[in-house]
């Protein structure tokens, strides 16, 4: 391999990789695999494809049947799956609370878990049971000293770990950890800057540079597209019906008669406070259209004066639990 900092990155790992002695084809597997994966936390792969080479490489080199990472969220309090080799995993648990589960009890202990049978493993969850799984390893992705994902590898069927499974997962959490954790960061920055972009280009219409209308259509669309919604509408109270200032919904929302808490701004009206619907089809107050037309999740944001709650700006999208409280 020439010369090159994912060089000086995977060479000092090599000492420590564990390995039966003379098991040569053993060590190549997992110098190619360590390299790969310092190659796309040096930046040249995505986070996603950082992910998913490393989830990949741990379940080969480990022998597993499946493996799945985990990142903690902090304003759902919850670890979210970011990738798994497991499509049944992929379906079912996408979230986990801290404590639940081989991977939730790493993440809240900070310390790796071996569980060698799981069908006797006191926190076993059913979900895993009837998937089959009957082992499993889960380290805590740290930084700072601080628990920030989880890296789990399973088999089907039960299996005594070694300290030497651990080492290899710490190699490969070495490398991923401060990369995933700088994306993110780097994201949030992104998300800040384009807040302030909006904040600054409606400040400037409300000043007077555009009429009504057009600060109402540009709220809109600007709301949208920072929320990475599907549509937003502004609506304005009028009497006992809604009057629409602006819509890039593509089906028409009616501008009719509003019976009390009926739909999210008739909700939003009743109560003064932001109202989340991330299941829809299912919530009492749905208007039958909107179902139809493909809502999935929407909120609303009440617009006031004075403490007076005047209309409601909505945002929709076309995807179950899209949005987040807080």
């Amino acid at each position: 391999m020439p010369y090159s900092i994912e060089r000086e990155i995977v060479m000092p790992l090599m000492g420590s990789v564990p390995t039966r002695p003379h098991d040569e084809a053993v060590q190549a597997r997992i110098f190619k695999a360590l390299h790969e994966v310092a190659l796309a936390a040096s930046g040249v792969l995505d986070p996603a494809e950082l992910a998913r080479l490393t989830i990949e490489h741990a379940r080969t080199l480990l022998g597993g049947d499946t493996s799945t990472l985990y990142w903690w969220e902090p304003d759902e309090a919850r670890l979210v799956r970011i990738v798994s080799t497991n499509d049944r995993i992929n379906d079912l648990h996408s979230q986990l609370s801290s404590g639940e589960g081989v991977a939730g009890e790493a993440f809240s202990s900070g310390r790796p878990i071996v569980v060698d049978d799981y069908l006797t493993y006191g926190n076993a969850r059913p979900e895993m049971v009837e998937l089959g799984i009957r082992s499993a390893i889960a380290l805590p992705l740290v930084a700072q000293d601080r628990s920030l994902g989880v890296l789990l590898v399973a088999t089907s069927r039960p299996r005594r770990w070694q300290e030497s499974d651990v080492d290899l997962l710490r190699l490969f959490a070495a490398q991923i950890t401060p990369a995933i954790e700088a994306a993110r960061l780097a994201h949030e920055r992104d998300q800040q800057a384009a807040r302030f972009h909006v904040l600054h280009e409606l400040a400037v219409a409300a000043g007077g540079v555009l009429d009504l209308g057009a600060l109402a259509r540009l709220t809109v669309d600007r709301t949208r597209d920072l929320v990475g919604g599907w549509s937003s509408t502004l609506v304005w109270f009028e009497g006992e019906g809604v009057r629409v200032l602006a819509d890039n919904h593509p089906v028409h929302f009616p501008s009719s008669g509003l019976a009390p808490g009926q739909g999210m701004s008739g909700q939003v009206k009743e109560t003064g406070q932001m109202v989340v619907v991330n299941d829809y089809a299912s919530w009492e107050h749905a208007f039958e259209w909107a179902v139809k037309g493909g809502v999935r999740s929407m909120i609303g944001v009440p617009v006031k004066v004075q403490d007076v709650t005047v209309g409601t700006l909505l945002v929709r999208s076309g995807e179950h639990g899209y949005f987040k409280a807080g």
